[in-house]
């Protein structure tokens, strides 16, 4: 059985473009994971957020704080739901809450926090997935209104798996 030119030539074009996009894509993966690559060690402990000791943000745009807490001695652990409460400057709403992990892209996760019978507290659940890590640190985005004024603040913590 003898190839034709035009088989051994297609056969070898074929080869140099997977060979090609082999080694693009192995190149592209070890920048990308030299770039991402951050461990909970890289941050600082202190600018970390414990929700069992409660947080605050003071508020430039608009005026006041933003706290936040959980029951003392609550964990952020995944897999497991951690109820939260959220002080607010009367006549503040939120906008939107969300999470995004800052060790490795996780998605965007949609936080729902609901108006107690107070005016100033909300109340909402933290839920966050297991992660191959032992722990993660993740983001807190809150937009936050009052009229035409708005403003973000940013709460970052450590969440721990199980094991």
């Amino acid at each position: 059985m003898k190839l034709e030119l035009k088989r051994v030539m297609q056969i070898v074009f074929v080869l140099v473009v997977l060979s090609i996009a082999f080694s693009y894509r192995t190149y592209q993966g070890a920048n990308q994971e030299e770039r991402t690559d951050s461990s909970p060690s890289d941050f600082d402990e202190s600018t970390l957020c414990d929700f069992a000791k409660g947080c605050n943000v003071n508020l430039t745009k608009l005026s006041g704080e933003v706290s936040i807490q959980s029951e003392p001695d609550a964990q952020v652990l995944a897999e497991t739901p951690l109820p939260l409460s959220l002080t607010l400057p009367a006549g503040v709403n939120i906008d939107k809450a969300v999470l995004v992990g800052k060790d490795m892209f996780m998605g965007t996760i949609p936080l729902i926090f609901e108006k107690n019978n107070s005016n100033h507290l909300w109340q909402g659940e933290l839920l966050l997935g297991a992660c191959i890590n032992e722990s993660m640190i993740w983001q807190m985005t809150l937009g936050l209104s009052q009229g035409d004024v708005t403003e973000e603040v940013n709460f970052d913590f450590e969440m721990h798996n199980h094991y």
